[in-house]
């Protein structure tokens, strides 16, 4: 906590009260007016303590008094910023991390406050911020099929996704995901393939039941949704635990215009 006194101390260093020329003596105006702007730094300066009460960092940096320290590589430490005055902050170090990594503050002599960022959490972090590809659909025949005939089905995309590796205190974490499955939104219906498929259509096609002439446009509009099943590894002697799995992702591909139509006999 910042002090009355350390604030008093910065301000008299800075803007110094000067004497009156006749007496020696400071005006008592003049004073009271310096007083009250005192007070008025002291209390932007508190408030602004009790916002930082829990330091915000990221990518290496943290907020201390109104200054941002970052760290370049590694981790290293800044000296504390405790009032000679007693009663607040006192001698230790912010532990600057890299990656968002773990931070300790250290507040009064003996007393050390540590906030350590679970491996999970930036297992979660890399889950959200890596890109996974959206799917193309492909059909045989392409573009235009019939009632009663298979068509095959396929996707590109499909394929395993690993995360880059976040290095934070003896810990090295990285996400990987792999595909499980491809649901197709047909039109006329659903259908789920263990795969990617394949253009002769032996692993993933549909046959469809009806023409898709009275769907809009004449045409039924297939997607294709890829999900893939994320796990997460933690390597080092710093890691709480090994891993774990993490909640799915899903990908799904712009529509597909594929036309159906009645086979017409050759008798009419």
């Amino acid at each position: 906590m910042l002090t009355t006194g350390r604030v008093q101390r910065a301000f008299d260093s800075s803007d110094p009260i000067p004497p009156q020329r006749g007496g020696g003596k400071r005006s008592r105006g003049r004073a009271v007016r310096r007083g009250t702007g005192v007070i008025a730094v002291c209390t932007g300066i508190v408030a602004t303590a009790s916002s930082l009460s829990a330091p915000a960092f990221a990518d290496g940096c943290v907020l201390v008094d109104g200054r941002l320290h970052c760290s370049d590589e590694g981790s290293r430490h800044t000296g504390g910023h405790g009032s000679r005055g007693g009663g607040g902050g006192g001698g230790g170090p912010f532990k600057i991390p890299i990656d968002g990594g773990d931070w300790n503050l250290h507040t009064d002599p003996g007393q050390q406050v540590t906030t350590k960022v679970p491996a999970i959490d930036f297992a979660q972090r890399l889950r959200v911020e890596t890109e996974f590809p959206v799917p193309t659909v492909y059909t045989a025949p392409a573009d235009r099929t019939f009632v009663a005939t298979p068509t095959a089905l396929w996707v590109d995309g499909y394929r395993t996704v690993s995360t880059r590796v976040i290095r934070a205190n003896n810990r090295r974490i990285q996400a990987v995901a792999t595909p499980v499955s491809v649901t197709w939104d047909l039109g006329e219906g659903q259908i789920k393939c263990a795969n990617a498929g394949t253009p002769d259509g032996k692993s993933c096609s549909y046959t469809y039941q009806r023409s898709s002439a009275r769907a809009p446009g004449g045409v039924y509009e297939i997607t294709a949704t890829i999900t893939w099943s994320v796990g997460w590894t933690c390597r080092g002697k710093g890691c709480e635990i090994a891993g774990g799995s993490l909640d799915d992702q899903v990908m799904t591909s712009l529509p597909y215009r594929l036309k159906v139509d009645e086979i017409q006999s050759g008798n009419k």
